[in-house]
């Protein structure tokens, strides 16, 4: 997913990581991407339910798709995530659709809320560090720019390793004379939950492949995790 779009540029630091060559990700156009993919009304409750706050680490959203099932009846639904430093809810949305004829659809029921907040323990915060890519010397290999499907392709190995298997997502903003490129990751492991926010900007699109990443990686223990049911009437 990438829309075009605005935002405001994002500053942090940390120390340096690594170099490697750029990589690149196919994106397509789309007016919402991210978390912003949870219709509005199933933010609110969740919200009001204190289950998820207002500025996440990392949080991400499938599309909602309409699925039948097998006795013929439709439903549109999707699954999502959203982490901070004290908790991380998992979580799919869903309602009733039905059929007004060809493949147009109707909601037929209020949005649904199925899944598991896990509180996490305190470490101390996310851990900060920035990655670039420096061209200097490197020739030929520096001028090709190979494409990938998974955003983690785009970060350091030694920073993603963690997060492989897990669920990720990337998307990209631009406006005249700034762009930027966001790729977000969750994963659990044995009684631990990892979150990962990477953000890099530039003058461009163009410019986004050496420009430098500043990411955001969270690895905090699951002290204590329970079922979410919620209606979003």
């Amino acid at each position: 997913m990438a829309p075009g779009g605005s935002g405001s540029p994002v500053s942090r630091s940390g120390r340096l990581l690594d170099v490697r060559g750029p990589t690149s990700l196919g994106y397509e156009l789309a007016d919402a991407f991210g978390f912003e993919l949870v219709p509005s009304r199933v933010r609110q409750h969740l919200q009001s339910s204190a289950l998820i706050g207002t500025d996440s680490l990392s949080a991400s959203s499938d599309p909602p798709a309409v699925m039948k099932r097998a006795d013929g009846t439709f439903y549109q639904s999707a699954a999502a995530w959203w982490g901070d430093e004290k908790r991380l809810l998992v979580f799919t949305y869903e309602r009733e659709m039905e059929r007004v004829g060809g493949k147009q659809f109707r909601p037929a029921s209020t949005w649904s809320v199925n899944g598991s907040l896990s509180r996490l323990g305190p470490v101390g915060g996310p851990e900060r560090s920035v990655w670039r890519f420096d061209a200097s010397g490197a020739g030929e290999a520096a001028r090709k720019t190979p494409t990938t499907d998974d955003p983690l392709d785009l970060l350091p190995p030694e920073v993603v390793g963690l997060i492989r298997g897990g669920d990720t997502d990337a998307w990209q903003l631009h406006r005249k004379e700034w762009a930027s490129e966001t790729v977000v990751g969750m994963h659990f492991t044995t009684g631990r939950a990892l979150l990962l926010r990477a953000v890099r900007e530039a003058t461009s699109r163009k410019a986004l492949s050496s420009a430098d990443w500043h990411l955001e990686t969270l690895d905090a223990p699951v002290v204590e995790k329970a079922p979410v049911l919620l209606a979003c009437p």
